[in-house]
């Protein structure tokens, strides 16, 4: 029996052979394979997904856990993320001094199903629209979390981030989203045990103290995160 993934393939190569199928362009082959696999996720995207060339491949390499981190880090190769943009990022320059928390929003109203691929597509949109409709670098955020309490490398610590506002509020700040809508939901307990062990292991790498955990509301004019995670980031504090 063949998987439902090679009977498209073949189905579409089949396409070809017929009269007229060479009119069919490997874009539009593309296309409808990045249709399939996004209805097979039960998602199909539409907005994020314009323009985008090819599915990036997501590796399952072991995990690289960053010096200083004891948390399992899911490494930006293996996410399949896209090259940061030289020319529009800019090194820290310094030790890191705050950690701002924020939460996705735009992927909060998808219902996902706990899979590492879905988890996977998620940041690989949220990293397509910051580098093609923001215009910046790279993705925003230093570190995402999934409901599954995965962490995901994001824009890599040797960069200041983009998640905060301006580049002043930006200025050493690490940046970590979690993955959902917190304004209508309360954060899975396994995202909220990864984000204090990722905030426990940043602050004491960094010498951050709890005062500069942040909310991103605490910078910016904006509910994020939402008011469940923020409650939780504020009993974290002690504030």
């Amino acid at each position: 029996m063949f998987t439902p993934r090679i009977s498209q393939l073949l189905a579409l190569g089949l396409l070809l052979l017929l009269p007229g199928g060479c009119n069919t362009t490997k874009g539009s082959l593309r296309s409808e394979l990045e249709r399939a696999d996004d209805r097979q996720a039960g998602r199909l995207t539409v907005r994020r997904d314009q323009g985008e060339q090819r599915r990036p491949s997501v590796t399952k390499s072991p995990s690289i856990t960053p010096a200083g981190i004891t948390q399992t880090i899911h490494r930006r190769p293996e996410w399949g993320a896209r090259p940061h943009k030289a020319s529009r990022v800019n090194v820290v320059g310094g030790r890191w001094e705050k950690i701002t928390v924020h939460h996705s929003d735009e992927v909060g109203a998808t219902v996902f199903n706990g899979s590492f691929s879905q988890s996977a597509h998620a940041v690989r949109s949220i990293q397509r629209y910051h580098l093609d409709v923001n215009g910046w670098g790279d993705i925003g955020y230093h570190f995402l979390i999934d409901a599954r309490g995965r962490i995901f490398e994001g824009r890599e610590l040797t960069w200041q981030g983009a998640h905060a506002g301006n580049s002043q509020k930006n200025r050493r700040n690490i940046g970590i989203c979690l993955l959902g809508d917190f304004n209508h939901g309360a954060p899975s307990t396994a995202a909220c045990a990864a984000l204090e062990g990722l905030l426990d292991d940043l602050r004491r790498e960094n010498s951050i103290p709890l005062g500069k955990v942040l909310l991103h509301s605490d910078l910016s004019n904006t509910e994020c995160p939402g008011k469940h995670l923020s409650a939780w980031v504020k009993s974290y504090r002690g504030s």
